[in-house]
């Protein structure tokens, strides 16, 4: 699902659509992204062009 919000990657000069800043605000928000020991997650973060850093990723939806 994540690849679909994020058709292009992320960069800062492109900002976060408000679909795109939900789906990230809800992935911040879910223990098991950051906590699972599956490289996984990161990995589709790293194709979306996002940090692969819980904190990071929190500072881009505040």
């Amino acid at each position: 699902m994540t690849r679909f919000a994020f058709p292009e990657p992320y960069g800062p000069d492109r900002p976060l659509s408000d679909s795109q800043r939900a789906l990230l605000d809800a992935l911040v928000d879910t223990d098991r992204v950051w906590t699972s020991g599956d490289d996984e997650a990161r990995r589709v973060l790293e194709d979306c062009g996002l940090p692969q850093d819980r904190e990071a990723c929190r500072a881009l939806v505040t």
